[in-house]
């Protein structure tokens, strides 16, 4: 009978709480730049890649906070559109890890983003 594998806890590179990874796709519509964090079905624009993937990891950042302190985090996540997810699976690969909440947070204190940009 095959072992069945244990659920695997992904830890930051330094060792502190564990942490979600998150994919998020950034792409160009029209004259703007489109981020969209696909697991919560977060969205943020802007005139660049950089300034997108800000305002989506404040956008981020802020859901998150609001969900923990009002004991909501289930709620969270709403998956995009497959649509996406599809394009996500066909464009670059980019793995980014960033701090999601204030220093002393107990909840998703980081993030293991998995960027992927399509290009203009």
């Amino acid at each position: 009978m095959a072992k069945k594998a244990s659920p695997r806890k992904t830890r930051p590179l330094d060792g502190g709480d564990p942490f979600l990874t998150l994919h998020v796709l950034i792409y160009p519509e029209g004259d703007l730049w489109m981020a969209h964090c696909l697991e919560f079905d977060a969205v943020a624009q802007g005139d660049s890649p950089e300034r997108v993937r800000e305002g989506l990891m404040d956008s981020v950042s802020a859901l998150v906070e609001d969900a923990r302190q009002h004991g909501r985090l289930a709620e969270l996540f709403r998956p995009a559109p497959v649509g996406l997810w599809r394009r996500f699976a066909e464009a670059g690969r980019r793995n980014l890890h960033v701090n999601l909440a204030p220093p002393g947070a107990s909840v998703l204190a980081s993030a293991c983003i998995e960027e992927r940009l399509v290009p203009a």
